[in-house]
């Protein structure tokens, strides 16, 4: 193999991930808090979907599991772009900040939007993700639980900081495992393995591990 050859850690399933919701209520920020790369206090809004993924081992059945993360920047992309995403993810994941009452009020938009494009939903996850736990909120988490239980998708629930890294981790985790217990996913023998950061190239000789710690985000 030449010196550039980038060798991806083996993996037994492969999960894909769309992030949804208003801008800047964190989606890109998570996703890199989850990575391990540092906080951001500005971030341009995804052109587009990007890419990027991580390889974990989960601590319940030591399952080696790659998770996939679909990026929509907006409702723009989502509605113009990101129909064949939608058809492969097997987890939809929307995110709302938690200062801003509003990006709550339209979690039910981007849950009719995903819906309405049809499909089986039966075997999909819904997560909705309440984010920017670090400041003061002004969605109470009563209201937050109240909707999940009333959804039809009854999505799981997580709080987060992509700033502090606060809760990140774990959910993901959770995330992993609940897709996991139902089934999701793709055997890594039936899939692709070239999802790389569709904004850069990895660097050769960078070790990739199974547990990279959780860092900060931008918002």
């Amino acid at each position: 193999m030449g010196e550039n050859t980038f060798i991806e850690p083996n993996f037994q399933i492969e999960l894909s991930i769309l992030f949804l919701g208003e801008t800047t209520c964190g989606k890109s920020s998570l996703i890199r808090a989850f990575l391990g790369e540092s906080f951001m206090f500005k971030l341009s809004p995804s052109a587009g979907v990007d890419t990027r993924h991580r390889i974990i081992k989960l601590a319940e059945d030591s399952l080696v599991v790659k998770m996939k993360f679909l990026d929509a920047g907006c409702r723009t992309t989502f509605e113009t772009v990101v129909n064949s995403y939608y058809r492969e993810a097997d987890c939809y994941v929307i995110v709302f900040d938690l200062q801003k009452r509003d990006t709550f009020e339209k979690v039910q938009n981007w849950l009719d939007s995903i819906v309405d494009k049809g499909g089986d939903m039966s075997r999909k996850l819904f997560v909705i993700i309440g984010n920017k736990m670090d400041l003061k909120s002004r969605v109470p988490l009563s209201e937050i639980e109240k909707f999940c239980d009333d959804s039809a998708q009854k999505p799981l629930m997580f709080l987060t900081s992509c700033k502090s890294g606060e809760n990140v981790e774990d959910a993901f985790h959770d995330i992993a495992e609940e897709c996991i217990r139902r089934g999701l996913g793709r055997d890594a023998n039936n899939v692709r393995k070239s999802t790389l950061d569709i904004r850069s190239e990895p660097d050769p000789n960078q070790k990739v591990t199974l547990n990279s710690s959780s860092g900060g985000c931008g918002c």
